[in-house]
């Protein structure tokens, strides 16, 4: 019977029907008892992420590419409540919900995560590391909610894996060389968040420095840093 019990392939309701006779029986093993529990535990586990990644695949399916409506001197980009208008009701259909916390790190910089939670248990997290935006004339507070905002589009973008409306030419970048000041400080903020080595990564890029990066080269620079964020968000 206890081959029986640790097989990995048992239907997860037959092996809590095991698990209840077991623990009705007063001379069940306790070491036994305690693989049937594993091995419920396991299962459980293992539906909740099946049951994640079927509700994923379908709204993948669904997910509108998001237009950038909002303006900034020289680009355009996707508001946070803009995103979530469009999203949120297609992501809660399908039993997920999303949350935010964040830590501050000595040096300042604040570390935001999104936790994207299904119904049915199981989660996915990713990370985003920033700066507060001391831009213009915004006192402490404002300037720790811009960037909380701005961590959020992307916590969003990584956990859903949106994609964006002319993601790789903002209106700016079409009549001019280089990225925009907007694109490097993303860039430069991923870098940072990564630990990229940067002069291997502007080795790559074929410039001596983020601004330098050419406008047609931007995509393949934030995916190449997407890619690197969500490895080490999964590990």
């Amino acid at each position: 019977m206890t081959q029986e019990i640790i097989d990995t392939n048992q239907n997860p309701l037959t092996v809590l029907t095991l698990l209840d006779k077991a623990m009705s029986n007063p001379d069940m093993n306790v070491d036994t008892l305690e693989k049937m529990m594993d091995l419920q535990e396991r299962m459980m586990a293992k539906d909740a992420q099946m049951s994640f990644n079927s509700a994923m695949s379908r709204l993948q399916k669904v997910l509108p590419i998001i237009s950038k409506t909002a303006k900034t001197n020289n680009a355009k980009y996707a508001k946070h409540e803009d995103i979530e208008a469009q999203i949120k009701p297609l992501y809660t259909a399908e039993g997920f919900s999303v949350d935010y916390t964040s830590h501050t790190k000595e040096n300042g910089r604040i570390v935001f995560y999104g936790m994207l939670s299904h119904e049915d248990g199981h989660t996915k997290t990713a990370e985003f590391e920033t700066s507060p935006d001391t831009s213009g004339s915004k006192n402490a507070t404002q300037a720790i909610a811009s960037a909380m905002t701005y961590a959020q589009r992307y916590l969003l973008k990584m956990l859903f894996n949106l994609v964006f409306l002319n993601e790789d030419d903002d209106g700016y970048a079409a009549n001019h060389n280089y990225i925009t000041q907007d694109q490097a400080n993303e860039i430069i903020t991923m870098i940072e968040a990564t630990q990229t080595n940067v002069p291997k990564f502007l080795e790559v890029m074929n410039a001596d420095q983020v601004t330098k990066i050419k406008a047609k080269d931007y995509l393949r620079a934030i995916n190449g840093l997407q890619a690197k964020v969500k490895k080490i968000a999964s590990q």
